[in-house]
């Protein structure tokens, strides 16, 4: 792979990167390590989430983009879009080696491929729906349909796209910087992210702590599971924790509500939620904690944790059997088995309540 897309030694490497979440955002940094692109563009864009976007301020301070643009949330995404679309148009004028992409489900981000003359383009990672959008394409050689709910806002997306003079192509190829482990189909790239970025500068000495640490997500906040079926498998694995001597750290998404945590913070002790200022991937290296035990329900950071310590211990508490919608239970079916068969050393549990 890296034969297919080497430069000359004195090219200086060029690269734009379009980005919605702090994930992408540290797909991106990588990226440009990877690829060793020095004259490197940043398309940040905003959200209504705080949380988000407190995270991306964070990174942004450690980051060494040459050029960053940032889209601010207006009000609503469709403004946002709209927004992003005069970039594109901005930069069909320019030439870039790379194009990485954050949100290959965004049409607007999408047509930078077709509109920005480039070399290699690669999509991010942004957990579980990596795995999500690989297995669809797999399946269907083709993004078109992913999200079928959403065709007229689609829709109105290129029409305003047209009137920029954007072409408005279907992606049929995709390429992947991505931390997880594929099956590819003929021709697609997939170049896997060891987030050696964060960890040459970030060089951690001394042992690991005996700790569990449990990755939070927002499970109930999606209506993925009830609050209180959440609640119950956590105070559930907690027993467990406590009954094999091990303190158990409960690493908060940005995403989980206020009113959940507090209920969290009784089971767990106030002292033993932590609060990240960054995606927890590099937040624990920022901190210069080297981790040996690690659990979840269904967070990704399973697998890039996995990826960065390689930790003797890792959980991860199914929720398949509490769950009856047909797609949500196909999708998370499909998660869980890629955490098998992509995972070492994990243990595999389910819990009754």
């Amino acid at each position: 792979m890296e034969n297919t897309i080497s430069k000359k030694k004195d090219t200086i490497i060029s690269s734009i990167s379009i980005i919605e979440s702090p994930f992408q955002l540290i797909s991106a940094i990588e990226a440009n390590f990877k690829f060793n692109c020095k004259k490197t563009t940043l398309l940040l864009k905003k959200t209504k989430n705080k949380a988000n976007n407190s995270q991306l301020e964070e990174i942004l301070k450690i980051s060494n983009f040459q050029k960053i643009i940032i889209i601010p949330y207006l009000g609503s995404l469709f403004v946002s879009n709209i927004l992003t679309m005069f970039y594109v148009k901005f930069f069909v004028f320019k030439k870039f080696n790379y194009v990485f992409i954050g949100e290959p489900r965004n049409v607007v981000s999408l047509s930078a491929i077709h509109n920005i003359k480039h070399e290699f383009n690669f999509f991010l990672d942004d957990g579980n729906e990596t795995i999500n959008i690989q297995n669809y394409f797999l399946s269907h050689n083709s993004l078109k349909n992913y999200y079928p709910n959403q065709k007229k806002y689609f829709l109105v997306l290129k029409i305003f796209m047209f009137f920029f003079g954007l072409k408005r192509k279907e992606v049929r190829h995709i390429n992947w910087f991505t931390c997880f482990e594929f099956k590819k189909l003929e021709g697609q790239l997939i170049v896997q992210n060891k987030f050696n970025y964060f960890k040459i500068n970030n060089t951690l000495s001394g042992d690991c702590l005996q700790k569990n640490f449990f990755i939070g997500g927002p499970l109930s906040e999606l209506k993925i599971i009830s609050e209180n079926l959440e609640l119950a498998l956590i105070k559930k694995y907690l027993k467990i924790c406590i009954e094999n001597q091990k303190e158990l750290i409960y690493c908060v998404h940005r995403r989980e509500s206020s009113e959940k945590l507090n209920k969290i913070k009784l089971l767990v002790g106030e002292s033993n939620l932590r609060f990240c200022t960054y995606p927890l991937e590099i937040d624990l290296i920022m901190s210069r904690i080297k981790v040996n035990h690690i659990s979840s329900f269904i967070s990704s950071a399973l697998c890039t944790l996995h990826v960065i310590f390689d930790p003797s211990s890792i959980d991860l508490i199914s929720i398949t059997p509490f769950i009856k919608e047909k797609k949500t239970l196909e999708e998370l079916s499909c998660i869980e088995e890629h955490y098998r068969k992509s995972i070492k050393k994990l243990e595999f549990l389910k819990l009754s309540v």
